[in-house]
């Protein structure tokens, strides 16, 4: 029994270092793209200018998906499109 248990145990393990090498790997190529990645805190009226602004819909303005997705779309308008 105490087989089965150092087993599931070192499975667990495994599987927690190929995720973790997993984001590493997806880290290095995001720098690699010169793409980094930043935590923003947005304030309710900033994603209601979103939403003015035609880039996010009224409906998914608590999809952090959504939301992210106008960012960028505000970004690319702001900025241009860096490439």
């Amino acid at each position: 029994m105490s087989d089965q248990l150092g087993g599931a145990a070192a499975e667990k393990t495994i599987a927690a270092r190929s995720r973790a090498t997993e984001r590493m790997r997806r880290s290095r190529k995001r720098r690699q793209d010169g793409i980094r990645c930043y935590t923003v805190q947005l304030r309710d009226q900033e994603v209601g200018v979103l939403i003015r602004l035609g880039l996010l819909s009224p409906t998914e303005r608590g999809s952090r998906y959504s939301v992210t997705k106008a960012l960028h779309s505000f970004f690319d308008e702001t900025l241009g499109q860096v490439r």
